[in-house]
C-alpha cells in the first residue's frame, strides 16, 4: 500500500468510527509531514535534523452546530477521544443556521510540478554539505555575518474525507531556503537584510540568494540623510508583503466582508484601486508554493480574479464565510496544521507585472527611496488603511546610484497608495512566500526622518 494510500485509509477508517455514534455530518482531516531542516546561527551550523508527524482533524455537525477535536495519536483510544470531544463541543456550539454541509465530490484540476521524487530523496548530509559550502564562500568576506539560516525540504500528505462521499488526497514537495545577514566593517554595522526562496521541485539556488543578501548587506553600511519630507517610493516584493498582508489581503477575505470591516463591502463591480493594477488569486499555478487540487476542505482549487484594472470583481472564501454570504467557496481553506479548522487564506497571490524594469525605474528616478522591508506594519489599520513603518533597509535613489538611509518611517494609507500614487508597476513577478508581485513605484509618500 502506497502512503497515500495509507493515509486515505486512516481517514476512512476514522469517519466510519464517527458513523457509529450516530452522526450524520463529519469530515476528517489528516495531515503528515516529514522535513529535514539545515540550520545555521551565528556563522555556524547549528543543527540538522529529520522530523515527521501525522495528525487528524475531526469536525462533527449536529443539528446545525459544529465541533472539532484533533489528535496525533492514531490508536484506537485516542481517536476515540478526540471524536468524544468534537461531539462534545458540537453539543454547546451556537447553531450556523445558514451552514449547507461539507462539499461533495467535485471536478479537480490538475496542476504541475508539485512533486518531485529527487527533491524528497535528497539526503539530510547533502543538504548539511550544501549549506556548509556556501557558508564557507560568503564568510570569506570578513564584513558579513550569517545572523541566521534555515534550508528545509518537506514531503507533505493531506487527505479529506467526508460523509458525503469526499475521499480525497494529494502528496506535495517542497523546499524553502531563508537567510538573515549583516554587514560590519569596524565602523559600522548594516540592518538586517532578509532573503528567501521556494520550490516546489528543486533545491533553491542558495549561492544566489546569500549573495544577493550580502550584496545588499554592504550596500546599506554608511548611512545619509534624507532631506525630503515626501518622496516616490519604490517598494520590493519584502516591503510589498508587508504593507498588503495587513491591509489589502485582509479587506479581500470573505470574513472581513461579513462582518463589515472590509472597506470593500458592498463594492462588487466598482473601481476601487489603480487602473493599474490587476490582482490575482491563482490555486492551480504550475509549481506555485501554495497550489494544490483542493483546498483544505475539498473544495477545488481555482483562479480567482480579485482586482481587474482596479475594479473588484471578487473576494475569497472558505465554506463556512461562503455559507454566511450567501455565496460559494473559492477553494481558499486553508489549514495551518491538523490542529485548528480552517480559515480563509490566499493560495498563489499575484500581482500582475507591468512593462517598465525596475533598473529603468532607478534610473528616472532623480530622487526617492527604495524601500526593501517594513517594520511595525502588523500595526496598519486594514479598515482604514493607516499606516506608520519604519523603512529597513531603505536607500536614497538618485539617478541609479543608490545611499543607505536610516531612521525612516513612511506613513499614509495603504489604499489611497494603491488607488491614487500608483507611479508604476515594474515588469518581473519576484516571490515572497505566497506573494508573487513586482517592484511598485509610489510617489508622494510622506516621509520623517529621525
Amino acid at each position: 500500500m502506497s502512503t497515500l494510500d495509507g493515509y486515505l485509509g486512516i481517514g476512512d477508517s476514522v469517519l466510519k468510527k464517527v458513523l457509529e455514534r450516530g452522526i450524520d455530518e463529519a469530515e476528517v482531516y489528516v495531515l503528515a509531514v516529514r522535513s529535514k531542516v539545515v540550520e545555521v546561527q551565528n556563522n555556524e551550523l547549528f543543527l540538522a535534523h529529520e522530523s515527521g508527524e501525522v495528525g487528524l482533524g475531526i469536525r462533527v455537525v449536529l443539528d446545525k452546530r459544529i465541533g472539532f477535536a484533533f489528535t496525533n495519536d492514531l490508536r484506537d483510544g485516542a481517536v476515540k477521544r478526540a471524536i468524544d470531544g468534537a461531539i462534545s463541543v458540537a453539543k454547546v456550539s451556537a447553531r450556523e443556521e445558514k451552514w449547507e454541509g461539507f462539499p461533495y465530490y467535485s471536478h479537480y484540476p490538475e496542476v504541475e510540478d508539485l512533486y518531485s521524487v529527487k527533491l524528497v530523496s535528497t539526503e539530510l548530509d547533502q543538504l548539511v554539505e550544501l549549506m556548509r559550502n556556501h557558508l564557507g564562500e560568503v564568510l570569506q568576506d570578513k564584513r558579513i555575518h550569517i545572523v541566521s539560516s534555515t534550508l528545509e525540504v518537506s514531503e507533505v500528505t493531506r487527505v479529506v474525507v467526508n460523509t458525503r462521499g469526499l475521499n480525497l488526497g494529494e502528496t506535495t514537495t517542497h523546499s524553502i531556503f531563508a537567510v538573515d545577514v549583516v554587514a560590519n566593517d569596524g565602523t559600522d554595522t548594516s540592518p538586517v537584510i532578509y532573503r528567501e526562496a521556494l520550490s516546489r521541485t528543486e533545491l533553491p539556488d542558495i549561492g544566489a540568494v546569500m549573495k544577493d543578501a550580502c550584496e545588499y548587506a554592504i550596500k546599506s553600511l554608511h548611512p545619509v540623510k534624507f532631506d525630503r519630507y515626501r518622496a516616490p517610493v519604490v517598494m520590493t516584493e519584502y516591503a510589498l508583503y508587508e504593507l498588503l498582508k495587513y491591509t489589502l489581503t485582509i479587506a479581500l477575505k470573505g470574513d472581513s466582508v461579513a462582518l463589515g470591516r472590509s472597506p470593500f463591502t458592498g463594492k462588487l463591480g466598482e473601481k476601487v484601486l489603480s487602473e493599474k493594477l490587476t490582482i490575482v488569486d491563482d490555486g492551480t499555478m504550475r509549481g506555485g508554493i501554495s497550489s494544490s487540487k483542493f483546498d483544505d476542505e475539498g473544495v477545488p482549487r481555482r483562479r480567482t480574479i480579485l482586482i481587474e484594472k482596479g475594479i473588484l470583481r471578487n473576494f475569497i472564501y472558505n465554506l463556512y464565510w461562503a455559507y454566511r454570504s450567501g455565496t460559494e467557496s473559492t477553494g481558499n481553506a486553508h489549514r495551518g496544521f491538523y490542529t485548528v479548522t480552517p480559515r480563509i487564506e490566499y493560495s498563489n497571490l499575484i500581482v500582475q507585472e507591468g512593462d517598465t524594469s525596475p533598473s529603468e525605474v532607478l534610473e528616472e528616478l532623480s530622487y526617492g527611496l527604495l524601500v526593501d522591508n517594513l517594520q511595525g506594519a502588523h500595526s496598519s489599520n486594514p479598515e482604514t488603511g493607516e499606516f506608520s513603518v519604519v523603512a529597513v533597509p531603505a536607500w536614497i535613489v538618485k539617478r541609479g546610484e543608490l545611499l543607505p538611509v536610516r531612521g525612516i518611517m513612511l506613513a499614509g494609507n495603504t489604499y489611497e497608495l494603491l488607488s491614487r500614487k500608483v507611479m508604476y508597476i515594474c515588469r518581473g513577478l519576484r516571490q515572497r512566500a505566497n506573494l508573487l508581485t513586482p517592484w511598485i513605484v509610489f510617489e508622494d509618500i510622506r516621509v520623517i526622518q529621525k
